[in-house]
């Protein structure tokens, strides 16, 4: 089963995120900051991970930067508000994320559909 990484530090995110995302056939797991969520990503073969930018422990662009280090193969998307979309855009360039996600986020079905492709890209990467 696919698995995917979900990091906020607001746990009411978290808990939407899953409601609305319950029907989906992946694996969930949920981190409420950078060092929960990097542990995760050092435990278990996590095919993507999507990430808040603005958390008080590691903005989320360090934080994918971290996990592209573990886990290179691992597909990574961030969401964030309008406010660092200059160092968004770099980390595209970079190839630190894969996707940049607006918010507020709506968990709708294009969501669902950028999580999906997501995975379809990570198996790609990983040969499967």
């Amino acid at each position: 089963m696919r698995k995917v990484l979900f990091v906020d530090d607001q746990r009411e995110i978290l808990d939407i995120i899953d409601i609305k995302l319950r029907d989906e056939s992946y694996e969930k797991f949920y981190a409420t900051s950078a060092s929960e969520a990097l542990d995760i990503l050092r435990n278990k073969d996590i095919d993507v991970v999507v990430s808040d930018i603005m958390m008080p422990d590691m903005n989320g662009l360090d934080l994918l930067s971290k996990a592209r280090e573990i886990k290179p193969e691992t597909i990574r998307i961030v969401l964030s508000g309008n406010s660092q979309v200059d160092a968004i855009i770099s980390a595209i360039n970079e190839g630190n994320i894969y996707k940049y996600i607006m918010k507020p986020w709506k968990i709708d079905n294009e969501a669902k559909l950028i999580i999906r492709e997501a995975i379809s890209e990570a198996d790609k990467v990983k040969g499967r």
